[in-house]
Parts: structure tokens; C-alpha cells; sequence
């Protein structure tokens, strides 16, 4: 059952000093129209705040009366540790206490002069570290992300209809072939369930593109996809759950009967399918 009320009391408040429409827009033009310059008094709704909330619960309150603020040794830094070292499996944890420290942390150790780091649209300290390390932030939004209106048609991740980013070249299309997300969806589960490749929803999506140009060029055809990503950053999504099978899906007609391996020539062991490290997988034929 969902609670339609806040599960907790809240035990102290702030007041805040309300502005009128007017004197908002007067303080943004006085700040040149820059966030990072207006006065946090005279924002009513603030949505640039991310790094966290003023708001405590009553066991963090009385955290802070029974923290141990030793400079080194503090329980509370083993509780830290420990937690950390559960859920990752490190055994090494160096705490950083800002987001933008361990971002920067991050660029160094990753990202190399020359490495082109593509995203929707990078927040402004991810850009720095990222150029900062002598990396290209790319920017690739979708046209539709002008229009805050407009609510997207698919659920296939890292595309948008209207998505065209600058180094895709429009006039080698041949043609353009339309499938289902829900018939993508299915596809993926399937390829996972009866051949072991665990691929994303755009893996099922490419197969079923696959499969449509094979059957328009008949029965001996040979038509080569690219399995885009495993599935690990699809634990989230429609990926892993029931997916309903509609009339039009062609997905429940698809018989697997195989997987074949063909290795890289000249390299004696390449993964199939490996997620992430940059190796070059072998081609996979499936039957």
C-alpha cells in the first residue's frame, strides 16, 4: 500500500522569506542571469542545491551528540569503513568529504589526455575536472530536451527519437527500421534466458532490425549487428521486469537455436560480450 502522507514528523523548521514574482526576476537580472551569483535569501525553491538537505532525522540528531570527534581512530569512521568495505568489496576506503573532490579524484585516476567523455549534458564541475584532465566533455542532447513538455516515446536508454549527434552521418542511412520497446525489451530477455548473452533493451532492439533485414533478403541471408552493452546498467529498468507480450511483437516468434563463437584472428582468448576494460570481443552468430 502507498502512504499518501510523509512517514515521519518533522520537528523543526526554517522560516523562509517569500518573493513575489517581480522582485525574483529583478534579482536574477541583477545577478546576470547566473545562479551562482544571487543571494540564497532571495531564493524561495532552491533547485542548484544538490549536495544534500537540511533535513536530519532524529537519529542523525542525536549522532552529532555522541559523534567522536577524534582527529584519527573515531568509531564512527570504522562503521564508515566497514559499511563501504560490505557493499564494495575494497578494502581500502579514503573518504571524500565534497562531491566535486571525489569527481576530481575520479577524472585523474580514469580519464586521460585525448579521451572524449560523451554525456547529455555534463554538470559545469564535471566538465572542468574532465577538461582539467585534458579530456573533451561532450555534450550530446536530444532535441527534445528543449521542450520541457515533451515526454519521451521509448525506453530504450541513450536514444531519443530526435537524438542526432554530430558523428552520425545521415546520408549513409539506407533506411530506417522501427521497433517496439516492449518487443526490444522482450528480444534482450530472451537472447539472456535461452543463450546466456546478457545485452541491453538497444542489443534486442538492433537484433530485431537484424532480423527484419535478414527476412527481406531471404532465407540464406548473412546480416552482421552490434550488441551495444551487457546489461549491468539495466538492473533499474523495464529490463528486469515482466514486459507484457503484445499482437504486433515479433519477439515471441523468434526460435534460438544456437550460439556460435568466431575469435578475433590473431588473438588467442577474446571475451564474448565483456562489459567495460576496452577488450575487443569475439563475433558472436547466432542461430
Amino acid at each position: 500500500m502507498k502512504t499518501i502522507i510523509e512517514p515521519f514528523r518533522i520537528k523543526s523548521i526554517e522560516p523562509l522569506r517569500i518573493t513575489g514574482r517581480r522582485e525574483r526576476e529583478a534579482a536574477i537580472a541583477a545577478a546576470g542571469f547566473n545562479l551562482f551569483a544571487l543571494r540564497s535569501e532571495d531564493v524561495v525553491v532552491d533547485l542548484l542545491t544538490d549536495s544534500g538537505t537540511g533535513a536530519m532525522s532524529s537519529a542523525q540528531w542525536a549522532a552529532i551528540m555522541l559523534g567522536d570527534e577524534s582527529y584519527a581512530g573515531a568509531p564512527s569512521f570504522a562503521r564508515f569503513e566497514a559499511a563501504v568495505q560490505e557493499l564494495t568489496g575494497f578494502p581500502q576506503v579514503v573518504p571524500t568529504h565534497q562531491g566535486r573532490a571525489a569527481e576530481h579524484l575520479l577524472a585523474r585516476a580514469l580519464v586521460r589526455p585525448g579521451h572524449c567523455v560523451p554525456n547529455n549534458t555534463h554538470f559545469d564541475t564535471t566538465r572542468a575536472n574532465l577538461e582539467a584532465a585534458g579530456a573533451e566533455a561532450l555534450d550530446l542532447p536530444c532535441v527534445e530536451s528543449r521542450d520541457l513538455k515533451k515526454q519521451g516515446s521509448h525506453r530504450i536508454q541513450g536514444i531519443a527519437d530526435d537524438f542526432v549527434p554530430a558523428l552520425l552521418d545521415l546520408a549513409a542511412w539506407d533506411e530506417i527500421i522501427d521497433v517496439w520497446d516492449g518487443d526490444a525489451i522482450l528480444m534482450a530477455q530472451k537472447l539472456a534466458r535461452e543463450l546466456g548473452l546478457a545485452v541491453g533493451i538497444s542489443s534486442g532492439a538492433n537484433f530485431l532490425g537484424a532480423l527484419a533485414i535478414a527476412a527481406a533478403q531471404g532465407p540464406h541471408a548473412v546480416v552482421a549487428t552490434v550488441f551495444p552493452d551487457c546489461n549491468k546498467k539495466y538492473m533499474s529498468t523495464d529490463l528486469v521486469r515482466d514486459e507484457p507480450v503484445l499482437e504486433h511483437y515479433q519477439s515471441p516468434h523468434v526460435e534460438l537455436t544456437g550460439l556460435r563463437v568466431v575469435p578475433r584472428a590473431g588473438i588467442r582468448r577474446t571475451p564474448l560480450l565483456p562489459c567495460g576494460g576496452g577488450r575487443l570481443p569475439a563475433f558472436a552468430l547466432v542461430e
